[in-house]
């Protein structure tokens, strides 16, 4: 064999392993390495971990429902009608009864069993004439005019036996208060009241069990107390109102 015919065939020789070697090392440092370290951080990894977490749709409903129900609670139940009311909330219920013209005629607050208010209403001559009130630890009368103002309230031990407290109210032909009388634990206060124009109040005078204590009068910007001791005047105090 010539000596270029070896040389050419060497040549050939060398050229298909620098061919086959880089085709090979092409592989190895191929992009599949990369798109397999991506797929490890693909967002379906995440999606899984949002379904992980994530309740489904009937969670979602059971949660809503169990959110709504507390307030569901709170709004009780009640029930109007021509003859009444009747109200519930948690564990206090109130019923109230109606006469034909829609006036009270009685009415109660319970607690569970315990009552915690009773009211009962007469009426003459189409205006309220009385009210009693049972509380848990007294018993309490109240009277009205013709205006709906109370004329007398008195209280009383839980029984009605005993008077505890007796209120009297005097009012003039304008429906102004002209006279208090509140006796209590044996006291007897009364406060007497003079008006001006514009029925604004003019002065008051105070007793304590028929004795003058004080007479306050009253002005635009100020009101000026005088005391009393055993009929005398001991002192005067003003005040800025």
């Amino acid at each position: 064999m010539s000596l270029k015919k070896l040389l050419f065939f060497v040549f050939i020789l060398f050229s298909l392993f620098i061919f086959a070697d880089g085709t090979e090392n092409a592989d190895v440092q191929s992009p599949p390495a990369a798109a397999e370290s991506a797929d490890v951080q693909s967002p379906p990894a995440a999606a899984e971990s949002a379904h992980t977490q994530s309740p489904s749709g009937n969670e979602n409903q059971n949660l809503s429902e169990n959110e709504k129900e507390p307030e569901e609670l709170d709004k009780g139940f009640y029930s109007i009608q021509s003859s009444g009311l009747t109200a519930c909330f948690e564990d206090r219920w109130f019923f109230e009864k109606l006469d034909d013209d829609g006036r009270p005629l009685m009415s109660v607050l319970y607690e569970k069993d315990k009552l915690i208010e009773k009211k009962t209403y007469t009426y003459k001559d189409g205006y309220p004439e009385s009210c009693e009130v049972v509380l848990s630890d007294k018993l309490i009368k109240i009277k009205y005019n013709k205006k709906r103002m109370e004329t007398e309230k008195i209280i009383y031990d839980v029984e009605g036996k005993n008077e505890l407290e007796k209120n009297i109210y005097t009012y003039d032909e304008n429906n102004l208060l002209i006279e208090s009388f509140l006796k209590k634990d044996g006291i007897e206060y009364i406060s007497k009241f003079e008006y001006g124009s514009e029925n604004k109040t003019k002065s008051k005078t105070d007793f304590v069990n028929g004795n003058k204590i004080s007479y306050t009068e009253y002005m635009t910007d100020k009101k000026i107390v005088h005391l009393f001791e055993y009929g005398k005047e001991i002192g005067v105090v003003e005040e800025e109102t």
